[in-house]
């Protein structure tokens, strides 16, 4: 038998072609198929498709609830992956909700080929929900990623998750773990840290004594130590004692304690036990603050002083002579003794305390506090200013930070080898030597054959070398605080937490380097290193070592993670994986209310004499702000993850609130005469710190704004919060741990801040954070603060605080979480000119004196930071333009150097020419000094043994004695102030630059202008324009003094804000605001609304109660005329912004809304309570802060009225015709009787007939009559409608009434009520005009007719044989057609009778309702209807 055989390979279905075109390899209809995709010989087969067997139910039969929103196959492993929940978000945009803790979300794996179940991940924190299934799920590798739109993606690592099998596996608990987007560190590393600087001993029963006793024979033995008080660790000691036995209990003094290790953790005035082999001892410990920037390398300090005593006993505490030099400015610095051969004698921790100087005689006293506290000393040799963190066993590389500035920051690197958003860099870490003061060194100098050391000033070898020698990077060593994030639902910042609760595995320390467009790894710390640090922070200790790899160039362009917020698809390609039709990030604020200052850096100006934190001068003590430069500060806010707003600037950018602050932008200027007061916050002499900008911020960053897309700010899981706080009052001291009383649990501490400062005995709390959760507590619980003095029985001078416990609080993980300070600066690039002093005048103009003119001499390095201009020049050309601009900064007198403050004034650069091209010879020429008379003291005049033509005014000169020493060297400046010969033809020449003398009978060699430094070598000459007189002119000795301008600098094209180090978690930050927040006219929130408004209501209407803002004390902030309201948005359900039908009202800041509706008009609830469900959001703002709220409200539903007839003629009960066709056209008054109306609850008369719903709840026969049957082929007495009481075997239809939306019956449809088409008394020829089924028992109307379904009357209910020839009575037509009663022979005929051939009547008691479209009935109506055949 011939078979057809055809293989599907295409495995294609192909409706779209004729059957008989369909190509080979397609098919044109299947079901319940799939086509084999083998490699074998039945590739392309077709298959029955396998039907469906139950797996498993993991367990959850008793979890009804729970559905599987997501699956996934994974074919290669033969693995089954399942998402699971029973929890619904119920919110309108079904996202606002998060799952409760007790809600069921699971991932479970099934192994296809093993039929086992493994729970893989389970918790409320996966936030699952039935109304968002998880359609986009993928494996790569071992990672399984989903996404759902509505939390941000995530990803799991199958082998990880429960690699033990556990019923309840703990390896996944929290976001941080599973979002695919990583935890973002938010705080830069810290150069700041405790330091013990000093201890006292004392004895452990707390008396001082010098030497407790008690010890065994010990010399330097390293002996741990416990703390008495505190909370430190590690600290760690050498301890010396003078026991007489090294092996049992002695009398022995403690000789010497020297701390070896610090440790972690301790405070100033912590006591540690010293208590080794039956001594015991205490030591109180001194600590400071210091940078942890330090220089390990040099022994000495900058600047140091030596001196030889003549005592032969130094005693500590009391004075010594220390020889004859003045070292005064030495109290409190470290001290070396020596013996004169170079052996130590120097005391453990040897300090100068205190210094006199009398008749030449130098006194010291020095101080230490090991034994002896009496050392011989025999003429040894002191020097004063040991650099304290001298150590000569320090292993680092002093050499390798000299000329870098070099900064420092960190990334996690997590389990699946994802690297975290880089943490913000430290500044630069660089500190010039001798602290970026100008000093003194000392030089070998040859002077008439005798070498002799002399002091060379800094100031001199700038201007000769034309840079800063000393400019280099003092820095070497660096300890770097890492520290911890915050972990989820918890105030805990611990490292040995992080693997666990973030599966961080490793740490990278970054390093870049200013001057490479690269950024390295410095080093990794593992897991192993940090799990066992229970400490906030891990101090790395860099000792000047070069990275150990360069970063890719992805890497270090990821500032800011796109991770989407949500996403609704997801795929992968290779080892991407790709998302689409998502949310990409955060709106933000348009703007925030803060001021930003510049000003020293350890003051705030508001108070203006305020110090805020000396800290701020010690982390980076040589950073400034550069002078004459423009400054704009933004906010960059952050999410947990590293979504980041743009810049946000400040919302008083229009105006400044007083002289010190301004908006974003701010202009730091030079500063004036007298300019900056130092801050004489230390021991003298107080030096300047340097300059920083302040931001000050007026309000907190507000949790929601009325924005699209805000998300609020950061809430964790469940956390316990606090609201309603009521401040008290006579509270006398901030607490730390506060317990409070009420509530239904135990345990709960807080902290809280006081107003600041506290008003005598009426202080209130300001701010308030949870210290420790407790336990038992339920949601809404009122506590009380106990602690203000007064809130005594009777007493109403004090009152405690209170607020409300919230437990169940939703957690919001992708809100703005951090904040970090941008700073954009476009003016660089520029170069400080290291000038020889100015020439006040303009060389080329005879030097006479000038307020436009002066000039410079341009040399060395100088030449290329005041270029020429090249533009437009000639072959022969040799004076030149340049585009410098200056401003000088230090200026030259005719003996010093000083500061100089040049306003706005900008010096130009009009010529520049080399030395000789201005008509200055370069020749030398030389005379001799009169032989006769005496030493002349310059300046001066001295008279030559004969004239020299060859002397110009401004020549340099050099002298020689006739012994041939150098009185005057070239370096000196000397010059010739002019030059004449008098009336007796001696040469006269008066010479100025120098204080030397000139010998008579000396060599002077004049040479090219003395006036111009380094004239010998024909210099560049610059002629500069000024706004002033400048420099010294040559009639006022000028003499070569260091002279400092800064060129003007290049203006960076880049609009681009810069990191700062300055970043913090928002809620801290906005607790700070508050806590800083003292006038009572300052609004730091909003009151409490509450929205009721009726659909009843039209025209303008009141809807809220009155609302102001609050101030810091939670009290309404009333008569105000300055406050301002808006309205934000008013969001329906369906996300439509309804804004325009509510106002605003305010009356002096008291505020409330009311609709936007004319008379007449108002709302009416519908079906659909989406468009009476309002959220607003408002702004308030009190002197130019911004407060906003968002709330909620609701349009009440009224209970819609039925209009029952009223006429008594059209009473029920009702006829109506049962006929199946009612002849001809019908009068619309028959019908009116059969109509009833309803109207809603609204008050807009317009709306008062929408979403109406009308239902019968009851039909019954309460009485009917049927037919005579007897004259009829039916035998009987059928009983088609029987009355009530009829058994209920009998043959009754229960809905024969049905309801029918405007219209009147099957057949002719006529309209009797308003409707949407046609008119009134228009009869309806077609289906498609009706509104709905032709019959039902619900319907939605304001008018509604009662009817007899025809159908029903066509219904066959009877059937007889009828034979005409047979006996009978035929003669109704209806059944037989002859009814001739006659005999013809004709065939029996069957004959079948409709409920409307046997029904008479029947009266039908219907019960019905009508409802509006918010669920209210009206009273339920009973109406009795009489049918008719």
């Amino acid at each position: 038998m011939a078979q057809t055989k055809n293989t599907f390979i295409k495995s294609r279905m192909n409706k779209d072609l004729d059957e008989r075109l369909i190509p080979n390899g397609e098919y044109r209809d299947a079901l319940n198929v799939e086509i084999s995709q083998s490699d074998g010989s039945d590739v392309g087969a077709v298959n029955t498709s396998l039907g469906n067997i139950k797996l498993t139910d993991f367990g959850l039969t008793d979890n009804c609830e729970a559905k599987i929103i997501g699956i996934f196959a994974d074919e290669e492993s033969k693995n089954l992956y399942f998402f699971i929940t029973n929890f619904i978000d119920t919110s309108p945009d079904k996202l606002s909700l998060f799952a409760s803790r007790t809600s069921l979300c699971q991932i479970w794996r099934r192994d296809v080929e093993t039929n086992s179940n493994t729970k893989l991940v389970e918790g409320s924190f996966l936030n699952f929900s039935l109304t968002h299934h998880i359609l986009n799920i993928n494996l790569l590798e071992d990672l399984l990623f989903w996404t759902d739109n509505r939390n941000q993606p995530r990803k799991i690592n199958v082998n990880n998750a429960n690699s033990s099998n556990s019923s309840n596996p703990t390896y996944y608990t929290n976001e941080d773990q599973i979002s695919v987007a990583k935890y973002y560190p938010l705080h830069p590393i810290e150069l700041l840290d405790n330091y013990i600087v000093d201890y006292n001993v004392t004895n452990s029963g707390g008396g001082t004594v010098v030497s407790p006793a008690g010890y065994w024979n010990l010399l330097n033995d390293i002996i741990p130590t416990t703390a008495s008080t505190g909370v430190g660790t590690g600290l760690t000691v050498q301890i010396t004692s003078a026991g007489t036995s090294n092996t049992s209990e002695g009398n022995g003094n403690l000789v010497a304690v020297k701390i070896i290790d610090q440790g972690v953790g301790y405070q100033n005035g912590d006591i540690i036990n010293i208590a080794p082999k039956s001594g015991s001892a205490q030591i109180t410990l001194v600590i400071e603050t210091q940078s942890t920037m330090k220089d390990k390398c040099s022994e000495f300090l900058p600047s140091t002083f030596e001196a030889q005593t003549s005592a032969t006993t130094i005693t500590s505490g009391t004075f010594f002579d220390a020889g004859s030099v003045n070292g005064s400015n030495f109290k409190g610095s470290m001290v070396k003794i020596t013996t004169l051969s170079g052996v130590d004698l120097t005391p453990l921790g040897a300090i100068v305390t205190d210094v006199a100087f009398t008749s030449n005689v130098f006194s010291l006293k020095i101080e230490w506090k090991d034994n002896p506290q009496s050392i011989s000393v025999a003429g040894a040799k002191l020097v004063l200013g040991l650099n304290p963190d001298y150590d000569a066993a320090w292993p680092g590389d002093c050499e390798f930070l000299k000329d870098k500035f070099v900064r420092f920051a960190y990334r996690f690197r997590f389990n699946d080898n994802e690297n975290s958003l880089i943490s913000p860099f430290t500044q630069a870490c660089f500190m010039p030597k001798q602290n970026g003061y100008f000093l003194s060194q000392k030089r070998s100098v040859n002077t008439g054959g005798a070498v002799s050391d002399v002091d060379v000033y800094d100031t001199e070898l700038a201007y000769e070398s034309t840079d800063l020698g000393f400019f280099e990077n003092a820095i070497n060593s660096i300890s770097l605080k890492i520290p911890a994030p915050q972990l989820l639902n918890s105030n805990v910042r611990s490292f040995s937490e992080l693997n666990d609760k973030m599966h961080v595995e490793e740490i990278d320390i970054i390093y870049k380097d200013d001057s490479e467009n690269v950024i390295k790894v410095l080093d990794t710390i593992n897991k192993a290193e940090f799990n066992s640090i229970n400490s906030s922070y891990i101090t790395y200790d860099y000792q000047s070592r070069a990275p150990i790899r360069v970063l890719p160039s992805d890497e270090i362009t990821r500032v800011s993670d796109r991770v989407p917020l949500k996403s609704l698809t997801q795929e992968v390609s290779g080892n991407r994986v790709i998302y689409g039709n998502y949310v990409d990030g955060h709106s933000s604020v348009e703007s925030l209310n803060y001021e930003v200052s510049a000003a020293a850096k350890s003051i705030i100006l508001d108070p203006p004499t305020g110090i805020i934190n000396g800290n701020i001068k010690k982390e980076y003590q040589n950073h400034t702000l550069k002078q004459n430069r423009t400054y704009q500060v933004g906010i960059v806010l952050s999410d947990r993850y590293g979504r980041q707003s743009d810049v946000i600037l400040s919302s008083l950018d229009d105006f400044s609130t007083n002289n010190l602050f301004f908006g974003s932008t701010i202009f730091h200027p030079f500063y004036g005469l007298g300019e900056p007061t130092l801050i004489n916050a230390g021991p003298p002499p107080e030096t300047w710190p340097g300059d920083s900008l302040k931001v000050k911020f007026n309000s907190e960053i507000p949790e929601e704004t009325g924005v699209p897309g805000y998300p609020g700010l950061f809430t964790s899981y469940d956390p316990p919060s606090i609201s309603n706080l009521t401040p008290g009052f006579d509270y006398k001291v901030a607490q730390t741990g506060a317990s409070t009383t009420g509530g239904s649990g135990l345990g709960l501490t807080v902290d809280y801040t006081l107003s600041n400062p506290p008003p005598v005995d009426n202080g209130f709390i300001t701010s308030i954070t949870i210290n420790n959760q407790g336990s038992g507590y339920q949601n809404g619980d009122i506590i009380t603060i106990p602690g203000s003095v007064s809130a005594t029985p009777g007493n109403t001078n004090g009152a405690n605080a209170t607020f409300i416990y919230n437990t169940n609080s939703s957690p919001n993980l992708t809100g703005w979480y951090s904040y970090k300070i941008v700073v954009k600066q476009q003016e660089q690039d520029y170069y400080n000119v290291y000038l020889p002093g100015i020439v006040n005048g303009a060389i080329n103009e005879e030097g006479v004196s000038s307020a436009t003119r002066a000039t410079i001499s341009i040399y060395g390095d100088n030449i290329n930071k005041i270029p020429k201009d090249l533009l437009d020049v000639g072959p022969s050309q040799t004076n030149y333009r340049s585009d410098a601009r200056l401003s000088l900064r230090v200026e030259n007198t005719s003996t010093t150097s000083k500061q100089y403050y040049p306003g706005t004034d900008i010096e130009s650069v009009v010529s520049l020419s080399e030395l000789s091209d201005l008509g200055v010879s370069l020749t030398k020429t030389s005379s001799l000094t009169k032989t006769g008379g005496s030493t002349v003291i310059m300046p001066g005049t001295v008279e030559l043994q004969s004239p020299n033509d060859n002397i110009q005014s401004g020549m340099s000169v050099t002298a020689i004695d006739s012994s041939g020493n150098v009185s005057i060297p070239q370096s000196e400046g000397a010059y010739v102030f002019s030059y004449y010969v008098d009336n007796t033809g001696k040469g006269q020449v008066n010479i100025k630059g120098t204080t030397n003398s000139i010998d008579p009978g000396s060599t002077l060699t004049f040479g090219p202008a003395g006036i111009i430094f380094n004239s010998n070598n024909n210099p560049i000459v610059g002629i500069l324009s000024t706004s002033k007189s400048i420099g010294v002119a040559e009639e006022n000795d000028f003499s070569a003094q260091l002279a400092i301008a800064e060129t003007k600098p290049t203006k960076s094209l880049l609009d681009l804000f810069y990191e700062t180090t300055t970043a913090g978690i928002i809620s801290e930050l906005n607790s700070a605001v508050l806590t800083g927040i003292t006038n009572l006219d300052v609004p730091i929130g909003i009151t409490g609304i509450g929205f009721s408004l009726s659909e009843a209501s039209v025209g303008p209407t009141t809807c809220t109660n009155v609302f102001t803002l609050l101030n810091i004390i939670n009290a309404p902030i009333v008569n105000v005329t300055n406050a301002t309201g808006v309205i934000i948005s008013v969001i329906d359900g369906f996300g439509s912004n309804r804004f325009g039908e509510f106002i605003i009202n305010n009356n002096n800041g008291q505020f409330t809304i009311v609709t936007n509706k004319q008379a007449g008009q108002g709302f009416y609830v519908g079906f659909d309570s989406r468009f009476t469900e309002f959220v607003f959001t408002i702004k308030l703002t009190l002197n130019g802060i911004d407060k906003f709220k968002t709330f909620s409200g609701e349009i009440t539903n009224v209970a819609p009225t039925l209009l029952l007839p009223t006429n008594p003629a059209n009473q029920s009960p009702y006829t109506i015709s049962g006929s199946t066709i009612i002849p001809g056209s019908i009068p619309l008054t028959t019908y009116e009787t059969w109509a009833f109306n309803a109207i809603n609850g609204s008050g807009e008369v317009v709306s008062q007939r929408e979403d109406l719903r009308w239902t019968i709840t009851s039909i019954k026969a309460i009485d009917g009559q049927n037919k005579d049957t007897s004259n009829t082929p039916f035998s009987g007495d059928l009983r088609i409608i029987l009355p009530a009481n009829t058994p209920s075997t009998a043959n009754v239809e229960p809905y024969q009434i049905v309801l029918q939306r405007e219209y009147l019956n099957v057949k002719n449809f006529i309209k009797i009520g308003e409707a949407i088409l046609p008119a009134p008394g228009v009869n309806v020829t077609s289906l498609s005009q009706f509104i709905g089924n032709a019959s039902y028992q619900s319907v939605d109307a304001a008018y509604v007719v009662f009817f007899c379904r025809s159908v029903l009357l066509n219904k066959p209910v009877a059937s007889a044989t009828i034979d005409p020839d047979g006996p009978g009575n035929w003669s109704d037509l209806q059944w037989w057609p002859g009814g001739d009663n006659s005999n013809n022979n004709a065939n029996p005929t069957t004959v079948t009778a409709n409920v409307g051939d046997l029904l008479e009547e029947v009266t039908w008691q219907v019960k019905f309702i009508v409802e509006d479209g918010g669920g209210i009935q009206a009273n339920e109506q009973t109406i009795l209807i009489r049918q008719l055949s």
